[in-house]
């Protein structure tokens, strides 16, 4: 068991994340999210007085030359990566952190490295049942312990004008026919509904939210703001290919809708913006009824607070989750959010949570056990995820007022803070 004591204890946090020419991580993909795992624990150890420090390949500290940059400390070694990449540091206690969203192990050399490990931090129940499911080693020590909040979303108490911390933010029309944009101010006015999107992660289910908001029995506001973290494809994900994706590759069977064009002429109330590169002259606005804007850079935390804060409510239609951060985020934010409550989103959302959408447990389609290179033997059953029920996603769409009254009665928000807490998650560390 690792001894955690500030004056004795060096603490080095490891996520190979960086891209091939190391300029950056790549976003979209897994690693991306280990960083982001990773800058969580780093604020958290730096504000509880720990001498932390971030490496991008703990192999090398293999000698003593490596070796003595630490001092005579004893090495605390925390990896965030995923189960496959994960290394170990010489002369270091090995600790991993663990995240996993389904139900079964991929293939039988899945937690080889795991075990290489003195003790692993799967991050929610749903990964540490998996973990206490599938190790060989049933001596091996393995403790939950949740992500922590970062400083931003532990300290902060102020409200962000969304004008100011949002006007350098460009903006993208999905529907491949326009180039018009909303303005800032029009988002706001608009009620827009916010969701992170990475559209090669099925697990997140973007085609049942694209097709639910294209649907005519919603009724909800009439612009959808994603916020893409990209790409995690050599071949790589821009902006104005995304229509195809979901298109040909999610086979979205209403995105057709989007690119149906109303001519309206001179009109004074457009509620959007001329392109900053196109269009620059022409009299006509093109509207739609349901649209769909993408942001694909990089945003700050005050930037992201400000979208969650400000939109009419964030919506998830995930099968399955580990954490999900952008979740938390935007409850901390003020934000209402629409999402399912199963895996780890359970825990630190109630089965009554007023905005929960219902879902049923479904098996893993053929495509998605290829994508996700789950190696099934002759017999073995599918994985299994959540889909969620159409009917459901209408009624909180549509009727969102009501419930929205049931959520202020909740205790959501105290909830989830105390969940994250630095206290919640020492008391785990020290089990």
């Amino acid at each position: 068991m690792a001894n955690f004591d500030k004056n004795k204890t060096k603490i080095v946090l490891c996520s190979r994340s960086s891209s091939a020419d190391h300029k950056d991580f790549t976003w979209g993909s897994e690693n991306y999210s280990y960083r982001i795992v990773l800058d969580r624990f780093y604020d958290f150890f730096k504000r509880s007085g720990f001498d932390v420090g971030i490496v991008e390949d703990s192999r090398i500290y293999h000698h003593k030359v490596s070796l003595s940059k630490f001092g005579s400390k004893n090495l605390i070694h925390i990896a965030f990566q995923s189960p496959d990449e994960a290394r170990v540091m010489p002369n270091a206690y090995n600790i991993c952190s663990f995240a996993w969203e389904f139900d079964s192990m991929p293939n039988k050399k899945f937690l080889k490295n795991l075990e290489r490990f003195d003790e692993l931090w799967p991050t929610s129940f749903q990964a540490y049942n998996f973990l206490k499911k599938f190790l060989k080693d049933k001596t091996k020590l393995v403790k939950k312990v949740q992500i922590p909040l970062s400083d931003f979303y532990l300290k902060n108490d102020k409200p962000f004008s969304f004008n100011r911390t949002f006007k350098d933010v460009e903006i993208f029309n999905l529907n491949p026919a326009e180039t018009l944009v909303p303005m800032v101010s029009d988002l706001k006015e608009s009620g827009y509904i916010f969701s992170i999107f990475n559209p090669w992660d099925g697990r997140k289910d973007f085609k049942s939210m694209i097709e639910i908001f294209l649907d005519n029995r919603n009724k909800s506001p009439g612009i959808l703001l994603l916020k893409l973290s990209i790409d995690n494809k050599p071949t790589g994900t821009k902006w104005n290919n995304i229509y195809d994706i979901l298109e040909k590759h999610y086979e979205v069977s209403n995105l057709n809708k989007i690119a149906k064009n109303i001519k309206v002429k001179n009109s004074k109330n457009t509620n959007i913006k001329k392109s900053r590169s196109n269009n620059k002259g022409t009299k006509n606005i093109v509207r739609n009824k349901k649209k769909i804007f993408l942001i694909t850079e990089k945003l700050s935390d005050k930037q992201l607070y400000s979208i969650y804060k400000h939109s009419k409510f964030v919506w998830y239609t995930s099968k399955c989750e580990g954490t999900n951060l952008p979740v938390v985020e935007a409850i901390l934010s003020g934000s209402n959010v629409i999402t399912p409550v199963h895996s780890g989103l359970n825990d630190y959302l109630k089965s009554s949570y007023p905005l929960k959408i219902d879902s049923e447990l479904t098996f893993m389609s053929q495509h998605w056990i290829q994508e996700y290179n789950f190696e099934l033997i002759d017999g073995d059953r599918p994985p299994t995820w959540f889909k969620v029920k159409s009917k459901s996603n209408f009624d909180l769409l549509n009727n969102f007022d009501d419930y929205l009254d049931k959520l202020k009665q909740s205790e959501t928000f105290s909830n989830v803070k105390n969940y994250f807490s630095d206290r919640e998650i020492w008391s785990a560390i020290r089990k």
